[in-house]
């Protein structure tokens, strides 16, 4: 989690000083400072229930990197770090759209760069969803790896 947070801040003021050089400051209002952090907040507990997901996966394939790549490059594309969802295809928007992926990294930028108050419901909406789903799959895997664990030693 401490490497996300890290790497969202350096992300976040690298592309700040990049937009702000080449388009001009960006106009913000600090009222909607509050529900944006929400929406960031479950953003990256959506992502650490994902890898919390891949990081149990351990206790049957022993190496969860190959599953880690593969999660790494479906948000890059799904998640419309690549393409912005909008150049995408309506039937592949549509699918992308309805995948966490987009929860986690599109919605919360896109409501960043042009807030609304609708939006913002709805996203924060989905998110606590797809949350709420990843949290449970999250605690009945660990519930079922730590009931097979078998720790020895002294």
């Amino acid at each position: 989690f401490g490497d996300t947070l890290m790497r969202l801040v350096v992300n976040f003021a690298v592309g700040s000083l990049l937009v702000a050089s080449v388009v001009g400051p960006m106009s913000f209002r600090f009222s909607n400072l509050l529900p944006l952090l929400a929406v960031i907040a479950l953003a990256l507990l959506l992502d650490f229930c994902i890898e919390g997901l891949i990081g149990l996966c351990a206790f049957v394939t022993e190496d969860v990197s190959s599953i880690q790549l593969i999660y790494g490059k479906t948000l890059f594309i799904l998640g419309g770090l690549l393409i912005p969802l909008d150049f995408f295809p309506q039937w592949l928007r549509e699918i992308a759209q309805g995948l966490p992926f987009h929860y986690v990294i599109y919605a919360p930028a896109r409501l960043f760069v042009s807030f609304d108050m609708g939006q913002w419901i709805h996203v924060a909406g989905i998110q606590a969803a797809w949350v709420s789903v990843f949290a449970l799959a999250l605690w009945g895997l660990f519930q079922r790896a730590s009931s097979h664990l078998s720790i020895n030693g002294g």
